[in-house]
């Protein structure tokens, strides 16, 4: 009578938490992935019931080693959390929660200031939920051997379908049909719109497959000889400036209207302005720093997400980028971040870049917390410190601020543009003061200043009509997304001229092609493929996208990976990582 009754007390148990866990996770596809229900052709079913596969799997794998409620408690909060952390990073920067988000731990620091009393409230009615489950079960239900067999046999069994994309695109005997019937169904992962790639397989599926980074096609022969003309290409006799500064100004934006005022001490001091395309809104800085440095663009579908990020181990030992091509030219590349330095893992991207010195936060005259946002002076001081230090040798300064990053404080129900102007306000004091020290000891320096991507203040763009309703919808143009200032100084007025010219409204990649075309020659692959074939040329007007598919995945292998098997390297790591 008692084991027929605990037999009936386990089932229930059972049924009630594959309906809790099942239940949480539609809520969550509805309102936080905002799941596409409906595609061209009718109702996606088979996605509807492909998308909770990776949350059964988990709670299967949790139920090997405890009981029912509690597992699927668990599994359900963590699904909950995760989904308001991906809808957060959305609102903020527009980028769609991903596997490194979880594992890397260096990224983590910046989580706790985007974090509300609403949050922590929820963080605590999870926990408490959860311990009340583990109490509840722990000494009512049995559980036995044969349970755990069971579900771990369950686990096995779906542990294939997590993957199943993988043996599609490796092309196998009888996968076509099937891959024809799941892209009808749209059940194939958008890599290069993560984003979109969450909305068409729920959050779970998206993180188990961003958990594998994307390869590039691996080049043929004939591609392989085509990447090395371009390195024997010789490159034309210029007048190279004797110090090349790039300053990435973080969240430094203006258009003709907001905040121009603050920016006139440049044009003041010389400086010609003209906008361009970054490649990010509101975070993700080191993409826009990628396209500047390797002259690629990284909205591309050949990788993937924050690329410093996500191809940090995989990445060959000496990429073919900017800092190292100026070094075999003579110069003494350093960068330099005013934040902590294994943050987006540039203290491992910058060497392989070619940088000889990389001063983080870490390394300079800073008693702060590494979490929090310091003030600009510090890189600037920093960076004035090693150039009167340098002596009579070229250099090539790289800087990357910090202060004025999001999130911005509202005061009043100004949205947050108060604090941003203050900010930003501060930063440009000091980056004139940096820039009037060095014009005493180079006045003919080449300067080039670039905001990274707009700040987040979405809901004011939306108000002054800045963005659109829905300004990152796939259908919208990038190009007012992604539109940001730069200002350049150079004693050769002409080329500095030519440079604005050739650039205005066109992406970072460009820009900095064109900069390299007139100043530096310095013979970066990317570079050469891209004025050999005309590709940014702006006498039409062309999306940001449009140029981006004009370089092709052959040119990304041989500029970043290992020359003889890419593709396998990045596989090796990828099974690692996951």
């Amino acid at each position: 009578m008692i084991f027929h009754r605990l037999r009936g007390l386990n089932r229930f148990s059972e049924a009630f938490s594959l309906l809790f866990l099942l239940g949480i996770h539609f809520l969550c596809l509805r309102y936080f992935h905002k799941f596409d229900f409906y595609g061209e052709e009718g109702p996606r079913w088979l996605a509807f019931w492909i998308s909770p596969l990776p949350v059964l799997f988990s709670y299967f794998v949790l139920r090997v080693f405890f009981r029912p409620i509690f597992s699927a408690v668990v599994i359900s909060s963590l699904e909950f959390g995760l989904s308001v952390a991906h809808v957060s990073k959305v609102s903020i920067i527009n980028e769609a929660l991903v596997w490194r988000d979880l594992i890397q731990p260096n990224n983590l620091s910046i989580i706790a200031r985007y974090l509300t009393p609403a949050h922590a409230l929820l963080m605590v009615f999870f926990l408490t939920l959860n311990i009340l489950a583990f109490k509840a079960e722990h000494h009512r239900i049995p559980y036995s051997w044969r349970i755990r067999r069971r579900y771990f046999l369950l686990s096995l069994t779906i542990l294939p379908l997590l993957f199943y994309l993988k043996y599609i695109q490796a092309n196998l005997p009888g996968t076509l049909a099937l891959k024809n019937y799941l892209e009808k169904q749209k059940v194939l992962v958008f890599y290069s719109d993560w984003v979109k790639s969450v909305k068409l397989f729920g959050l779970p599926y998206h993180l188990v497959h961003t958990s594998q980074t994307k390869l590039p096609t691996p080049p043929t022969q004939a591609e392989k000889e085509e990447f090395k003309r371009l390195l024997e290409k010789k490159n034309q006799i210029v007048f190279r400036p004797k110090n090349i500064l790039y300053i990435l100004c973080e969240s430094c934006w203006h258009d003709e209207i907001n905040f121009k005022g603050l920016f006139k001490p440049l044009r003041d001091r010389g400086f010609q302005n003209f906008s361009a395309i970054s490649p990010v809104y509101g975070g993700s800085t080191v993409n826009a720093a990628f396209e500047v440095l390797t002259g690629l663009p990284s909205r591309t579908d050949s990788l993937n997400g924050v690329i410093y990020q996500e191809y940090a181990s995989t990445m060959r030992k000496q990429v073919h980028a900017l800092p190292r091509y100026l070094s075999n030219l003579g110069y003494t590349s350093i960068a330099l971040h005013n934040n902590d330095r294994n943050f987006w893992s540039r203290n491992i991207i910058n060497p392989k870049f070619g940088f000889e010195r990389f001063i983080g936060l870490q390394d300079m005259n800073y008693k702060g917390p590494l979490s929090g946002w310091a003030d600009d002076s510090i890189l600037f001081d920093s960076a004035l410190e090693v150039f009167r230090e340098s002596g009579a040798k070229p250099h090539f300064f790289y800087l990357t601020s910090v202060y004025t990053h999001g999130p911005y404080q509202e005061v009043n129900g100004d949205l947050g543009v108060s604090d941003y102007r203050l900010r930003l306000s501060k930063t440009i004091s000091e980056l004139v003061k940096f820039i009037d020290a060095i014009s005493k000891t180079d006045p003919n320096s080449l300067i080039v200043i670039f905001g990274d991507h707009k700040p987040s203040l979405t809901k004011f763009f939306q108000e002054h009509g800045i963005f659109s309703d829905n300004p990152f919808d796939s259908r919208g143009s990038w190009e007012r997304v992604g539109e940001v200032p730069v200002y350049i100084r150079n004693s050769d007025q002409k080329r500095v001229s030519r440079v604005v010219k050739s650039s205005s409204g066109l992406p970072f990649f460009c820009m900095s092609q064109a900069i390299d075309q007139e100043f530096l020659q310095s013979g970066v692959p990317a570079f050469q493929f891209s004025q050999e074939r005309k590709l940014c040329l702006n006498d039409e007007k062309k999306e940001y996208r449009t140029f981006s598919r004009a370089y092709p995945d052959w040119l990304y292998s041989l500029s970043l990976f290992n020359d003889k098997n890419p593709s396998l390297t990045l596989r090796l790591h990828s099974l690692l990582d996951f």
